[in-house]
């Protein structure tokens, strides 16, 4: 009952919205520096950074709880970490964490093994001047494991 109806009305000329914290990843590495800051003035503690490992296990976390929830534990790692550096295992994330769209996440920002290994075999096979013999010797492998890594063709060109 002390709140302005019309108030409401005011405000509510221009609406701004603001995506959830999850869609606007390539925020969380600053807010994460700036809580870091924050949370060592606040405790009176020595300076600490994050690991780039810790900066990234961050950036691919869901945040459901959005902005506050990612305060809460940039805060509790500064207070929790004995170190001068905050890395994975100083995280308190696995409320947070859901780990299928975790696992998610990074397999959509990692190459997959198969597209490694096949990107390294063109790279060396080019190398070579395309000798599939060079190339295995080079591997170290034998003539059978030659034959079924890389065929009795070269390797796809650049193309796939």
């Amino acid at each position: 009952g002390r709140f302005r109806e019309d108030l409401f009305y005011v405000l509510n000329v221009v609406p701004i919205h603001i995506p959830p914290l999850r869609q606007r990843k390539e925020d969380i590495v600053n807010l994460s520096k700036t809580f870091l800051e924050e949370a060592i003035a606040r405790n009176a503690i020595k300076p600490k950074t994050f690991t780039p490992e810790a900066l990234s296990t961050l950036t691919h976390l869901p945040w459901r709880g959005n902005v506050r929830e990612l305060r809460n534990v940039v805060e509790r790692s500064v207070v929790m970490t004995m170190g001068d550096r905050i890395d994975v295992t100083d995280l308190p994330v696995t409320d947070s964490l859901d780990t299928d769209e975790f696992i998610a996440d990074l397999a959509d920002a990692f190459p997959t093994l198969k597209e490694v290994e096949k990107s390294y075999l063109r790279s060396l096979f080019q190398k070579v001047q395309g000798k599939l013999e060079n190339t295995a010797t080079v591997l170290g492998m034998s003539e059978t494991a030659r034959t079924r890594k890389l065929g009795d063709a070269e390797p796809e060109g650049p193309n796939g």
